[in-house]
């Protein structure tokens, strides 16, 4: 099985999956992510698999026709305005989409195109629905709908869009490497509003407003500088 820096490399967002179902070992995996990144202190998160369930997809009108054959899915909920439950989603999140790539399932973070009353007619009042990552084993070819929303989602990111130096200096390998690792990683509509900074050889880091997602795509970001 590959690793999750490999997997982090060659991972792309699909949105048209075969009808197979997930494997009990991909599961069994899912759940164990999901139960390790729900019980990190605070109890801001709530993550919950849904697998052979259709409906949340299978509307055109919900979908906009982006989606197809979804029929299982991570629903990414937590603490309702809470910054510091957002980026965790975004890292906890990334970390089960790499780990499922890992072992050849695909994956799309999807913020709006799903019935968003239908899944989360389940969730507690204190939480919020913040998006879904729908799973599944993708079609050989992409799809029309894959290809209409690749037009919109910008993919040519470069390193002096999300980093800042200090001073005129070559900044080191390490973290030039962990720069590298964030242009992989996926955001609301491929906007990838992060930035990284290092100073005196400390790292920060901050997100621009992103329709909303910008904590979770910071979070997403995060671990991709770390794997990197």
């Amino acid at each position: 099985m590959m690793t999750l820096k490999e997997a982090m490399k060659i991972r792309t967002s699909r949105r048209s999956f075969t009808d197979r179902p997930l494997s009990r070992e991909v599961i069994h995996m899912l759940e164990t992510q999901i139960q390790e990144a729900n019980a990190h202190p605070g109890q801001l998160l709530d993550f919950h698999l849904v697998t052979n369930d259709k409906k949340a997809f299978s509307g055109l009108l919900k979908t906009y026709g982006l989606f197809s054959g979804v029929h299982s899915y991570i629903v990414a909920a937590g603490k309702a305005e809470n910054i510091k439950a957002q980026e965790l989603l975004g890292y906890y999140g990334e970390l089960m989409v790499l780990k499922a790539a890992a072992m050849g399932v695909a994956s799309c973070w999807v913020g709006a195109s799903y019935d968003k009353s239908y899944v989360g007619q389940k969730l507690p009042p204190s939480d919020k629905l913040y998006c879904v990552i729908a799973l599944g084993y993708a079609n050989d070819h992409s799809s029309m709908g894959e290809k209409l929303a690749r037009r919109f989602i910008r993919h040519d990111h470069t390193p002096d869009e999300v980093m800042e130096v200090d001073g005129s200096k070559q900044p080191p390998r390490w973290f030039m490497d962990g720069i590298n690792a964030v242009l992989t990683a996926p955001s609301a509509r491929g906007k990838l509003p992060v930035h990284f900074s290092l100073k005196n050889g400390i790292v920060t880091c901050h997100a621009d407003e992103n329709m909303g997602y910008e904590y979770i795509d910071l979070g997403i970001a995060k671990l991709h500088f770390e794997l990197g």
